[in-house]
């Protein structure tokens, strides 16, 4: 019994560093996910890039959670959470680099 501890509880330093992993998932899911809609919109064929960017992000997403995890649920915790945490990030980050490259209009003078 005493020998499982270490198995059981894990240090800080790893739930850290797959809190990191996720969270760094996550933004490459995200920011690709950006980058194709803003990418699609302007094809000819939207479908095919959103369709195709669908699977190759859940299935690098997937593999990645599996290779984190490694069968331990704590692991896959931490990184999931680190993987919801850079939604409102990247979110932020993404209106902020939008707010910077807006054209603004040009006021004409009432006199």
């Amino acid at each position: 019994m005493i020998n499982t501890l270490p198995v059981i509880f894990h240090t800080p330093l790893t739930l850290f560093t797959t809190l990191i992993l996720g969270f760094t998932i996550g933004s490459l899911f995200f920011l690709s996910l950006w980058w194709v809609i803003s990418s699609g919109l302007l094809s000819k064929r939207p479908a095919l890039w959103f369709v195709t960017s669908f699977f190759i992000r859940i299935s690098v997403c997937l593999f990645s959670f599996y290779l984190i995890a490694d069968g331990d649920p704590q692991r896959l915790i931490s990184a999931l959470t680190g993987f919801v945490m850079a939604r409102p990030i990247i979110k932020l980050l993404i209106g902020k680099t939008r707010l910077k490259t807006k054209i603004k209009p040009e006021t004409k003078n009432a006199t």
